[in-house]
């Protein structure tokens, strides 16, 4: 009663917010809900990266993977607060 919930799946995995709200107790709490292939490889799914492949310095490239993984991150807080917060 007093331990947080891991809740894998979210994200690459398939798992949606959706999914997962029904974790979340009545307070919507007690649920921590990973993603780890989702935000960690966000980068794989950027166009600036497809796009420059091959041609990008090293700083180029890490500027990508950041950004693709705060995106991902903040994209993956608004799903949840949307599910789990009606």
């Amino acid at each position: 009663p007093h331990t947080f919930f891991l809740v894998p799946g979210y994200g690459a995995q398939g798992g949606t917010a959706q999914d997962v709200a029904g974790m979340f107790d009545a307070n919507s709490e007690g649920a921590i809900v990973n993603s780890s292939r989702g935000i960690i490889g966000a980068w794989k799914k950027s166009e600036d990266y497809a796009k420059n492949q091959g041609h990008m310095s090293l700083d180029d490239i890490l500027d990508i993977v950041r950004d693709s993984a705060v995106v991902a991150a903040k994209n993956m807080r608004d799903d949840l607060r949307n599910a789990v917060y009606r």
